[in-house]
C-alpha cells in the first residue's frame, strides 16, 4: 500500500516508462496494429510517444464533471423517527452492499439562518459515520468573512453508532450572520466501498437532528428532523475543469521542449481546486490482449495531506498528486 502521494506518483510513472517503452532506446513507434512476434524473446515496442507530436490519441478528460449529489434522506439506520440524511448508498457493486465511493467530494447545506437575536447560538445534530481513517474526512463548517471555517477537528474513521453532539454544540456567535453551515465529506481517490479497499458500515456519514438554537433560552432558528422532506440541500461541488494539455514549458520535460501538463500555465505554483483529471492513451494490442496505459492526477484541496489512489492492472496506472502544483508526465 502506497501511503503518500508523492511515492505513488513516482512508482506510476516507473510504470508507465516500462510498460511504454520496455526499457529500451527510444526509437520511432512502430505502426498501430497488432504486434505479434513468435519466439520474439528482446523487448518490442508497442506505443512509444515522447509528446512531440500533439496530443497523438490521447483522451483527457475532468473527472469531477458528471458528478451527483450524495446527501439524501433515507431508513436505512435512521436514527430518530423514519429518515435521516444519509452521505452514501446501498449498491450491489460495493463491498457489503453499501457505503461510498472515491471521489466524492459531497456537501450538505444549511439554508441561511439569522442569529441576530441569539445570545449564544450554536449548532446541535446527531451523527453516525464510517470512513478510511487518515484519508476520508467529513467537515463541519461555517463561513467566516465569506470563507468556510471548520467548526472542529474533521471525523474520520468509525464513530462506533450514532451520537448526538449535546445542547452545547458548537458555537456559532463569531461567524457570519446569516450563519451559513454545512457538512462536507471528501473522499480520496482509493480505498471505499467501491472497490473493495476499505469496507464501511453503512458510510461515509449520516446526520438528523440538525439544528441551530440559543443555548441559553432554548429558542430554535432551524431544525431538520428528517421528517418532512428535509431542508437542508444536498449539493456538490462545481467541476474542476479539466487541465491536462501539451506545454511546451522546459523545465519539467523529461525530454524537452514537450510534455503532458496537467496544472495551470498561468500561475504554476497553484494547483486547481478539488482538481480530479484524467488522461489516456488509445489502446493497442499485443498478441490477443488488449492494453491501454493512461496517467490520472487528482487533488483534493480540502483533504488533508496523503491521499492516493491504486493502479488499475499492469498495463495501467493513475496517482495522486497531493500536495504537488499539478503534474507531467513524458513517455
Amino acid at each position: 500500500m502506497f501511503k503518500r502521494a508523492l511515492i505513488l506518483a513516482a512508482a506510476a510513472l516507473l510504470t508507465l516508462s516500462c510498460a511504454a517503452s520496455g526499457a529500451v532506446p527510444k526509437v520511432a513507434a512502430p505502426a498501430a496494429g497488432d504486434v505479434n512476434v513468435p519466439g520474439q524473446r528482446s523487448p518490442v515496442i508497442i506505443f512509444f510517444d515522447d509528446m512531440e507530436s500533439g496530443e497523438n490519441g490521447w483522451t483527457h478528460e475532468d473527472n469531477t464533471s458528471g458528478a451527483l449529489p450524495k446527501f439524501h434522506l433515507d431508513t436505512y439506520y435512521a436514527y430518530d423517527g423514519t429518515y435521516s440524511w444519509w452521505c452514501g448508498e446501498l449498491n450491489a457493486a460495493y463491498t457489503g452492499g453499501d457505503g461510498y465511493g472515491n471521489s466524492w467530494d459531497q456537501r450538505l447545506v444549511v439554508p441561511d439562518t439569522d442569529i441576530s437575536s441569539a445570545t449564544y447560538p450554536v449548532l446541535t445534530f446527531a451523527y453516525r459515520y464510517d470512513s478510511e481513517p487518515g484519508y476520508d474526512y467529513t467537515y463541519i463548517q461555517a463561513e467566516s468573512l465569506g470563507v468556510y471555517v471548520d467548526l472542529a477537528p474533521p471525523y474520520n474513521g468509525s464513530s462506533g453508532g450514532w451520537h448526538d453532539i449535546g445542547a452545547y454544540g458548537a458555537l456559532l456567535g463569531t461567524y457570519d450572520n446569516p450563519a451559513r453551515v454545512r457538512f462536507r465529506f471528501v473522499s480520496d481517490g482509493a480505498y471505499s466501498d467501491a472497490d473493495g479497499d476499505y469496507d464501511s458500515d453503512g458510510g461515509g456519514i449520516m446526520l438528523d437532528n440538525i439544528k441551530i438554537m440559543d443555548f441559553y433560552d432554548s429558542t430554535v432558528f432551524f431544525l431538520d428532523d428528517g421528517e418532512s422532506g428535509g431542508l437542508c440541500i444536498s449539493s456538490v461541488a462545481g467541476a474542476a475543469g479539466d487541465y491536462w494539455h501539451i506545454t511546451a514549458r522546459s523545465c519539467p520535460a523529461y525530454s524537452d521542449p514537450h510534455c503532458w501538463w496537467c496544472g495551470d500555465d498561468g500561475d504554476t505554483t497553484v494547483t486547481p481546486g478539488n482538481l480530479d483529471n484524467s488522461a489516456s492513451s488509445s489502446t493497442r494490442r499485443c498478441r490477443r490482449s488488449t492494453a491501454t496505459t493512461g496517467w490520472s492526477s487528482s487533488r483534493r484541496t480540502a483533504a488533508p495531506p496523503g491521499t492516493r489512489t491504486a493502479t488499475g492492472g499492469a498495463t495501467s496506472a493513475s496517482a495522486t498528486a497531493g500536495r504537488r502544483a499539478g503534474s507531467t508526465a513524458s513517455i
